[in-house]
């Protein structure tokens, strides 16, 4: 085992073979892609990554719910454009938007929750920028 294999079995971490790539500083370092993970590291990884992704999704979604700008809305389409038609009414606006952004983001059951049912009222009663 290398030093930061060490490193993270003794703080009890998973290992998933780095996070980025700068490109190879010597001969002994691994090519980008070649690191291969096994399904249970993988489904480790996503078991823990998850419910931090689900919080940074529904922080934005409140973020937009409470301030329904065009700033929190890029925030909303950063990875994705949303085409917002004139000439309908906002509130289908914001339906949409949060719709798309739902879909996109979380599993159907984790759509289904007590919060992500608030965020869906308050938006039905906003303005979207």
């Amino acid at each position: 085992m290398d030093e930061f294999s060490d490193l993270a079995s003794i703080h009890d971490l998973i290992k998933i073979g780095g996070s980025d790539f700068h490109g190879r500083g010597g001969h002994d370092e691994a090519d980008l892609g070649s690191v291969n993970l096994s399904v249970q590291t993988l489904f480790q990884f996503l078991k823990l990554a998850r419910p931090i992704w689900c919080n940074a999704a529904t922080e934005i979604l409140l973020s937009f719910a409470a301030d329904p700008s065009d700033m929190n809305l890029e925030h909303l389409t950063r990875f994705r454009k949303l085409k917002i038609q004139s000439g309908i009414p906002t509130d289908n606006n914001n339906n949409y938007v949060l719709s798309m952004c739902l879909t996109l983001w979380l599993t159907s059951e984790e759509r289904e929750t007590a919060e992500i049912e608030a965020i869906r009222l308050k938006l039905s009663d906003t303005q979207c920028c």
